[in-house]
């Protein structure tokens, strides 16, 4: 990953009585987003961001329900910023999130 690149991340999450869900991101630089939706369970949801420094990030995702009903943050996503261009050009992660949804997310890159 590309310091100042945007990547996006996927993530699914199906709520148990099919209620309406919201994600939140943990960015790993200090940074959450705003709680974001709603989405019909189970529909996929991208977000992309930005990182303005080199560093390693662990990238989380948290979901809550209409009713406020909220998982734990997913296993982190260990995320490696650089300011040079590695010899990767893709790459594609999925993660499971414990916890009471059944969610995973999936980094893509967009851009070099």
């Amino acid at each position: 990953v590309l310091v100042g690149n945007s990547y996006t991340y996927t993530t699914t999450t199906t709520d148990p009585e099919g209620d309406n869900v919201y994600y939140k991101w943990d960015w790993g630089d200090g940074n959450q987003s705003e709680w974001d939706g709603p989405y019909a369970s189970g529909m996929g949801v991208a977000a992309s961001y930005r990182w303005s420094e080199s560093g390693v990030y662990q990238v989380k995702v948290m979901a809550k329900d209409s009713l406020s009903a909220t998982s734990s943050w997913s296993q982190p996503l260990n995320v490696t910023v650089s300011n040079r261009l590695s010899c990767v050009n893709t790459m594609s992660t999925i993660i499971e999130v414990s916890g009471m949804y059944s969610t995973s997310f999936l980094l893509k890159k967009l851009s070099i």
